[in-house]
């Protein structure tokens, strides 16, 4: 962040004022304003997420490993386990003539016929239930982050842009923002209302807008693949067909 400053600031209340304002948060003014807002209503104009951008995307990727520590956490607590399956199959596949008699002789000796197979498949399937709930979450974690008037933040921003409706009007990661600070100075309290540049709005406006059109990708693919899965769940030809496939792969 770099400030404008008065003449009067030296070097070293110049770092002082950008460190401030970038630690206390700015606020945002559409270039059309001749003024600016009153003290009273700027704090409801403050940007309070840049700071933050790094720590959120490191939260965002803990949440997607979530569903992948289920997967692996759950099915050895249960005591059955894919990769298990999967041994004992190759295992037997050499023995025996075709792969139709791999998979049955597994079945019988790991699957414990339809209860275990149900049990596994039910862990999958929950497994894929979080994948779209996390999908879900992250679409209210980004408006409460950025806090923003648009339900469907990422079409609106995109939109504003196909439309030349850009920062300055908008206020969506503006690259110029103001910042208020108090300088004490022999005794008397100095007032300054500083214009900063923020450069790094430039690279979190295409992240962010990245990862919504992405999540939103990720909840239609996610969706179908677990109505899917779930209708696989009631068709027990399929539930033979996801082990075949375990077995190829």
């Amino acid at each position: 962040m770099q400030c404008w400053t008065p003449n009067q600031f030296t070097g070293v209340w110049e770092a002082f004022a950008e460190q401030y304002c970038f630690i206390e948060n700015t606020y945002f003014v559409p270039w059309q304003d001749s003024n600016l807002p009153d003290v009273e209503t700027r704090e409801d104009r403050e940007m309070i997420y840049y700071q933050w951008v790094p720590f959120l995307l490191i939260i965002q990727a803990l949440f997607f490993c979530i569903p992948r520590a289920y997967w692996i956490i759950y099915p050895s607590y249960s005591g059955l386990t894919i990769a298990d399956m999967i041994t004992a199959a190759r295992k037997t596949g050499k023995k025996l003539e075709s792969a139709d008699q791999a998979l049955e002789q597994v079945a019988l000796t790991n699957w414990q016929a339809h209860r275990g197979s149900s049990r596994i498949f039910n862990c999958y399937l929950v497994m894929k239930l979080l994948i779209l709930i996390n999908v879900i979450l992250q679409f209210f974690l980004l408006n409460s982050f950025l806090n923003t008037a648009y339900t469907f933040w990422g079409w609106g921003v995109f939109w504003d842009m196909v439309n030349g409706r850009h920062w300055q009007e908008s206020g969506h990661f503006p690259r110029v923002s103001f910042c208020d600070i108090n300088v004490r100075e022999l005794g008397n309290v100095h007032h300054w209302s500083l214009q900063c540049v923020l450069m790094v709005n430039m690279f979190n406006e295409k992240i962010f807008i990245f990862l919504w059109f992405w999540f939103a990708f990720l909840l239609v693919a996610t969706t179908f693949d677990f109505v899917v899965w779930v209708w696989r769940r009631f068709d027990g030809q399929s539930r033979i067909g996801f082990i075949m496939d375990l077995l190829v792969s």
